[in-house]
C-alpha cells in the first residue's frame, strides 16, 4: 500500500518534478514495477539511512517504521518532510502531513515547528488507473459480485457500516467474504 500510494504521488508529480524512490531492500517485484515507470530507485545499504537526504530538497515519507527520530533526522539536513500519516501519532516534525482518512483527530498531536494538516478524503492518492476510470452506474439488479478494499485497519468500523449498507442491493452479494478478524471490531457482527 506504501509503495502504491508513492508510486500516486509520482504520476501526479512526476511533470513538475525530478523524483526518485528511496527504499531499504525493495523485493524483485517492486523494483520491476518501478522500471516500468523509469523511477529512479536508490536503493538504501541499511535501514534507517538518512545520507540520500542530502541530494533532495524535500523528502515524502511514507511507512510506519520511519519513527519520529529519523523524521528528525532528515528534517536536520534542512529538509522540507512531507509525511503520509495513517495512524494519527503523536509527534510531528513534518512540514506537511497528509491523511486521507475520514475525520482524523490530530489534537493530541504535538508539531514541532510550522505544519500544515492536509486532511480527508479530498487529499486520496490514487493511481492514474483509478482516476481515468469512466463513471458507470450499475443498477443493482445488475450487480453480481461486489469487491470492498478497506486497507489494514478499521478503527472506526466502517467495514460493518458498508456491508450493513449493501444489504439493500441484495443478499446475492454475499456469497464469498473474505476478512482480517484482527482488524475489524465485531466481526461476528459480519459472518
Amino acid at each position: 500500500g506504501h509503495v502504491m500510494r508513492c508510486l500516486a504521488i509520482y504520476q501526479m508529480l512526476q511533470n513538475d518534478f525530478n523524483l526518485t524512490f528511496v527504499m531499504f531492500r525493495p523485493d524483485e517485484a517492486v523494483r520491476s514495477m518501478l522500471s516500468g515507470y523509469n523511477i529512479t530507485l536508490i536503493e538504501l545499504g541499511k535501514q534507517m539511512d538518512t545520507d540520500f537526504s542530502e541530494k533532495f530538497d524535500a523528502v515524502i515519507v511514507d511507512g510506519y517504521w520511519f519513527d519520529t527520530d529519523y523524521i528528525k533526522k532528515i528534517k536536520e539536513k534542512n529538509k522540507k518532510i512531507i509525511q503520509i500519516d495513517d495512524l494519527t501519532g503523536n509527534e510531528f516534525f513534518s512540514d506537511i502531513i497528509i491523511n486521507h482518512a475520514i475525520d482524523p483527530d490530530y489534537s493530541k498531536a504535538h508539531f514541532h515547528g510550522k505544519h500544515d494538516l492536509l486532511l480527508g478524503n479530498k487529499y486520496a492518492m490514487l493511481r492514474q488507473e483509478f482516476l481515468n476510470v469512466k463513471k458507470r452506474i450499475f443498477p443493482p439488479h445488475e450487480l453480481k459480485t461486489i469487491t470492498i478494499t478497506m486497507g489494514g485497519a478499521d478503527p472506526c468500523n466502517y467495514t460493518l457500516k458498508i456491508l450493513k449498507a449493501l444489504t439493500t442491493f441484495g443478499p446475492h452479494l454475499y456469497k464469498k467474504k473474505k476478512f482480517n478478524s484482527s482488524f475489524i471490531k465485531n466481526i461476528n457482527s459480519i459472518n
